[in-house]
């Protein structure tokens, strides 16, 4: 599987990774526990109609036992698809890039 730097879309990557470990079970009910969020939610992010919050967003990278890189890379993922400002934006892609 292609680490997380590879993704220019944080759901895009979840939704590579769960089909990755689509063998164990319950898998989406311990991820949606683990970032302390509804199933429905979890489903609605996966279907790219919601964002995580930055706090489900930093839960899901420990549940996903990123390393901080990782991380830092996913949760800016997070950050530029949730922000509106274009200059924050643009900001958030260079810090990535660094990355």
């Amino acid at each position: 599987m292609k680490t997380v730097f590879f993704y220019k879309n944080y759901s895009t990557f979840v939704k590579d990774w769960i089909e990755q470990h689509s063998s164990t079970f319950g898998l989406l009910s311990q991820m949606a526990k683990a970032i302390e969020c509804q199933n429905s939610h979890l489903t609605r992010v996966l279907k790219e109609e919601v964002h995580f919050t930055m706090d489900q967003a930093f839960r899901l990278s420990d549940f996903l036992q990123m390393t901080e890189n990782e991380s830092t890379f996913f949760l800016k993922l997070v950050e530029y698809e949730r922000s509106g400002d274009r200059k924050f934006r643009e900001r958030l892609k260079r810090e990535m890039e660094q990355l």
